[in-house]
């Protein structure tokens, strides 16, 4: 198993995220999310698996070389980091809504438990991506 990630490794997470990135932009002026109920759905679930991966590598790459040993609690503990992110962005997403564009203001609480289930999910797919990088 490597002890790093490879620099080619990097390059496809930043291209991941990148891609998540673009497909937000494009899909706010393109007017997906209203065009397609579950294209917000699938960019939560991306773009969480996107952006954790990306801070996993960046944020604990020197700690992720223990993957070896403790391969399960490095996929909790990424999973979880994912879950903390897609809190910090529902908050901001109901601060957004709330005081700025009033009207739009998200009211069922299932669209933010539907948004965290699938945080969580892209957040699992990036510590399970991350490991198997590590292993390789």
């Amino acid at each position: 198993m490597s002890e790093q990630i490879s620099r080619a490794q990097k390059a496809t997470v930043w291209g991941l995220a990148l891609l998540g990135a673009a497909a937000a932009v494009v899909s706010i002026v393109f007017g997906f999310y209203q065009r397609f109920f579950w294209f917000d759905e699938a960019l939560h679930a991306y773009n969480f698996f996107a952006l954790t991966l990306l801070l996993a590598v960046y944020a604990y790459g020197a700690v992720l070389a223990g993957a070896r040993t403790h391969g399960y609690l490095l996929v909790l503990f990424i999973t979880v980091f994912g879950l903390g992110l897609g809190a910090l962005w529902e908050i901001a997403e109901f601060g957004y809504d709330h005081f700025i564009a009033r009207p739009n203001v998200i009211l069922p609480k299932l669209d933010t438990i539907v948004d965290m289930i699938l945080d969580t999910a892209g957040a699992l797919v990036a510590g399970i991506t991350c490991l198997k990088m590590l292993r390789r």
